[in-house]
């Protein structure tokens, strides 16, 4: 009897460790997975889970990696919540986590660092898990660790050491020394950067900015990168700067006669949005001597019609679509300076063509149905937007203007049929379904009205 007990509670124990061995691998490879395998359960849950799989797995690095991200996501969102009403706090199902926001943002800051570190420990040679700990210690505020920016920018040489091509962490060593006053460290740090990883540029320039606003410091981040050279000029215009984008575009310009096509004309673009007609005339010819190309003659026509040259303009853009008849684009913008000068019939002789040379342009359409809609003539926008729906039959926007364009005409029938098919291809969109109830609406309207029209022969009433 006391065999079996023993066979009994032998096989019980083998059993609970098989049992706690797959709870605790099923807890591990879902945290391998990082919250993609979890997307849908509650912070609350991953982190037990998470600390399920820690348990088991006490020395796998990757676990109390997915920790110090959750963490971080944690007080991101914490941070959000501070400006968003009513946003979801995400931390109070955790055990040992504050109430007040800020003591959760330092609280999960905590957890994260140490989280980190002990991936760090675990696997030393992992170049992300660097990356993190010393991403979070920039983090730290001077009064809580004075020493933190230090040990920061350890983990990030650390990091860059053992992966030297990865854009991100020379990216954030460039934060580090701009937030500390090395400008020339922090450009360098950039360059290399956007060496490893073109995608980075925007976010490199977007940072340079943020933290000084200084056009000459992004000036020489771009020096001799012509790429960088001609994007300069639209993002310091984006962010505010007509003056350094007008100073960067002359000085990328100057040197443009060896550039690309593409960033010539992004350059002239970028002159044409800060309304310096006559640097795009001029830029734009001293290029064309070179290399006489139809996009450099479009933005010369540009340059010529922003300074009020509209005739020549149209000279001009006549010349360039006889020279190359077969060019859609060229038919396209001559229509647009026919319209701009109230040459309504040779504009729409221009569009048409420029349909028959690219039908599947949808641009083209729009152009030519909103001429007739700037002539009120409705039937024939009607006309255009129902070619463009044959064209894209599974497009709800399309077939939302060609209601639109119905309810013009009054024609609300024509107007239902067309929101119907606009909310069947897109059914969660609120404003195909407000145009489709105010449609009919209006046409139970004016059936009621013409149920009351006189008679015949009889007078109305005044």
């Amino acid at each position: 009897m006391s065999a079996v007990r023993f066979i009994v509670s032998l096989g019980l124990c083998v059993l609970m460790t098989v049992l706690a061995c797959l709870h605790g691998y099923a807890s591990y490879c879902l945290a391998q997975s990082g919250f993609r395998a979890y997307t849908g359960m509650q912070v609350a849950q991953k982190h037990t889970l998470l600390n399920r799989a820690r348990m088991c797995e006490p020395d796998n690095a990757r676990v109390y990696y997915e920790l110090g991200k959750l963490y971080d996501h944690i007080r991101e969102q914490e941070t959000r919540s501070a400006k968003v009403i009513n946003m979801p706090y995400l931390a109070e199902d955790i055990p040992g986590m504050p109430t007040k926001p800020a003591a959760v943002r330092g609280e999960c800051l905590k957890r994260a660092l140490s989280a980190y570190r002990k991936a760090v420990d675990r696997d030393p040679k992992n170049a992300l898990y660097h990356y993190r700990l010393g991403k979070t210690l920039l983090d730290v505020p001077v009064d809580v660790d004075e020493s933190a920016g230090e040990k920061a920018l350890e983990e990030l040489q650390a990091a860059v050491g053992l992966d030297p091509n990865e854009g991100l962490y020379h990216y954030w060593m460039g934060i580090y020394y701009q937030t500390h006053g090395s400008l020339a460290g922090a450009i360098g740090k950039y360059r290399e950067a956007i060496r490893c990883d073109r995608t980075l540029a925007r976010d490199v320039f977007r940072t340079a900015w943020d933290i000084n606003h200084y056009p000459p410091a992004l000036q020489a981040l771009a020096e001799g990168d012509e790429d960088l050279e001609s994007f300069l000029p639209e993002f310091l215009l984006q962010f505010g700067s007509p003056g350094g984008a007008r100073a960067a575009c002359i000085a990328a310009c100057q040197k443009a006669g060896g550039f690309s096509l593409d960033h010539q004309v992004r350059l002239l673009v970028c002159l044409i949005h800060l309304k310096e007609a006559a640097l795009v005339r001029l830029f734009a010819l001293a290029w064309l001597e070179r290399e006489p190309v139809v996009p450099l003659e479009l933005m010369l026509v540009s340059g010529l019609e922003l300074g009020g040259k509209r005739d020549l303009a149209i000279q001009k853009m006549e010349e360039v679509a006889k020279r190359d008849p077969s060019s859609p684009l060229c038919h396209a913008r001559l229509g647009d300076l026919y319209r701009n000068a109230r040459r309504i019939q040779d504009a729409v002789r221009e569009y048409e063509e420029a349909i028959k040379l690219e039908p599947k342009q949808a641009g083209y359409y729009e152009a030519l149905a909103n001429l007739y809609w700037s002539q009120r003539d409705f039937s024939a926008a009607v006309v255009v937007y129902r070619r463009l729906a044959d064209v894209f039959p599974d497009n709800p926007q399309v077939h939302y203007k060609v209601g639109n364009a119905c309810m013009a005409t009054q024609d609300f029938d024509g107007a239902i049929a067309a929101f119907r098919r606009a909310t069947e291809l897109a059914p969660d969109h609120p404003r195909l379904k407000r145009a489709l109830a105010r449609a009919a609406g209006l046409r139970a309207r004016q059936r009621s009205q013409k149920g009351r029209s006189p008679q015949p022969g009889k007078p109305s009433t005044p």
